[in-house]
């Protein structure tokens, strides 16, 4: 999922108390057959007008950002106040913008000590040994679960087993989404997509031997027709060869996806097998294990996998799956289905050798962002989790630490406290509407870059969500292409240099919408028909 930043005065909306769905004026939530939980206008929304705000039951920096930005205030660590620096002594990997927010860091960014025992298992044992995105999920998955047991809080994600089966546990009736409470107060609460890389994996080998037998049977058919064929049969052989094609792009598709996932559920089951050996306390020492997961090949590069062939060994994975196992993968699952990407403004890295080097002549212009963002972080927000996708949005999510940015400026000062923020948890995350919205009308968000053709938007939602998106964009840019686009261009900040995305309305009902990058303002459209 994506979240955006808005570089405006917070003065601009409305803070109402807005964090409790039972209470909250503007929307509720319903259960959607075929669709599940959903979120909906209780009455007419005008544009610009904050609905909801969600704080994070956990967050953390991109590993490849760790030296550049507060584990806390999540602030680009400024070259300017490098002094007040802090790092962890133990596992060297997080890093503060001050003491200050060494010390204030709340419950969903605190650094445990068992985490910190765990990050430094990781970081000598297995990090090496993945690829980027896996360390940060690893590390998310981590941190979740040092608060869990910080808080003496359960760690079951996955229900008991009822049967030896692994198929037959993970898609039974207990694990049903049904079951799960309307609205998400705990991990546990999520969705996951678990019980469907199971049944893929297990209806992928029965879609193969039924497309086996339908093979012999066409080969046998075609025998049979060449015997008999005449002028009159061949005409109705032709119109059949059309149905065929359409039928063969559909299987050819459906078998495509098929792959995907199931590298996709191997890729998931191995990380699982890693955060399971870190948490193990009966295991001495990691520092020997070795972990052949095909993350990295023998050269120390990101081993490319092939998604258009079965995975080998994804069978046996399977079998060997133990609950505690099942337990951590059923938890890895829920937070890769409802993360949220946290973003910043793009910067100059400060090099690893940095915050320990005083030589600052190869430390310029750090301090100078560029016109761009970068996703530097990830969080889990419960309810929020709640919102649904569109390639064309009502709403969209803006981050606390980017809304407040006028204060925020003065948290890297030279007194080293940043406690400008008071009591506001700066990884709060607002649902701000885009455009006017009708009573009864399903709010929603998008999880993707939006600048995509409809086939790189399927493919990345089919891919990673498990869904086929059937938003008003997709539709209609089936049908017509060139209007579809000129709905949506015509949202979007038409600065060149920028890549924006949607315009967000300057305050309640306003007639103008402002960049969130070169925060250029614009006139907002007021035609969207047919994808309002």
């Amino acid at each position: 999922m994506i979240s955006y930043e808005y570089c405006d005065s917070s003065d601009s909306f409305y803070f109402n108390d807005i964090q409790d769905f039972d209470f909250n004026p503007w929307i509720e939530v319903k259960s959607v057959s075929e669709k599940g939980r959903c979120v909906f206008s209780k009455k007419f929304i005008p544009k610009g007008t904050m609905v909801f705000r969600d704080i994070p039951y956990a967050a953390i920096v991109d590993n490849q950002f760790k030296r550049n930005i507060c584990t806390t205030c999540f602030k680009i660590l400024l070259e300017s106040n490098r002094h007040n620096f802090q790092t962890c002594p133990s596992c060297f990997q997080v890093n503060y913008c001050s003491n200050y927010c060494k010390q204030y860091s709340k419950i969903e960014t605190k650094h445990t000590e068992l985490e910190c025992k765990w990050i430094q298992d990781f970081t000598v044992s297995f990090k090496h040994q993945m690829a980027e995105d896996d360390r940060n999920i690893v590390l998310l998955v981590l941190k979740i679960l040092a608060r869990r047991i910080h808080e003496k809080q359960s760690t079951i994600f996955h229900n008991k087993p009822l049967t030896t089966n692994t198929f037959e546990t993970c898609t039974s009736n207990n694990n049903n989404i049904d079951l799960l409470p309307m609205i998400p107060n705990d991990i546990p609460d999520l969705i996951d997509h678990l019980d469907d890389y199971f049944i893929n994996s297990k209806n992928n080998n029965e879609f193969e031997n039924e497309e086996e037998e339908e093979e012999e049977q066409e080969q046998k058919g075609e025998g049979e027709q060449e015997e008999n064929e005449n002028n009159e049969n061949n005409e109705k052989v032709k119109k059949k060869v059309i149905i065929i094609d359409d039928n063969e792009k559909e299987k050819e598709e459906i078998k495509k996806f098929n792959k995907i996932w199931k590298n996709d559920f191997k890729r998931l089951i191995n990380i699982a097998k890693v955060i399971q050996i870190i948490i193990d306390d009966s295991i001495d020492s990691l520092e020997n294990i070795k972990c052949d997961y095909g993350f990295v090949d023998n050269q120390g590069d990101t081993e490319m996998v092939d998604n258009s062939i079965d995975p080998k060994g994804l069978d046996k994975l399977v079998d060997n799956l133990s609950s505690s196992d099942l337990n951590i993968l059923r938890l890895l699952c829920k937070i890769r289905a409802n993360y949220f990407g946290l973003w910043n403004s793009a910067y100059k890295p400060i090099p690893l050798n940095s915050i320990d080097d005083d030589d600052d002549d190869n430390n310029n212009n750090k301090e100078k962002p560029n016109n761009d963002y970068l996703w530097c972080g990830s969080g889990v927000y419960l309810k929020l989790s709640l919102f649904n996708h569109s390639c064309f949005p009502n709403c969209t999510t803006l981050i606390e630490y980017n809304i407040n940015k006028k204060n925020s400026n003065n948290n890297n000062g030279n007194n080293g406290n940043n406690n400008s923020y008071g009591d506001t948890n700066q990884l709060t995350i607002s649902i701000i509407t885009l455009r006017d919205i009708e009573e009864n009308q399903e709010l929603l968000i998008t999880y993707i870059p939006l600048n995509q053709k409809i086939n790189d938007r399927v493919k990345s939602l089919k891919s990673n969500w498990l869904f086929q998106c059937d938003c008003k964009r997709c539709h209609f840019e089936k049908i017509n292409e060139n209007q579809t686009e000129k709905i949506y261009k015509d949202s979007c900040c038409t600065n060149q240099k920028c890549s924006g995305g949607l315009l967000i309305p300057l305050e309640q009902n306003s007639t103008q919408g402002i960049c969130r990058v070169c925060k250029n303002t614009y006139t907002l459209p007021t035609v969207f028909y047919p994808l309002k």
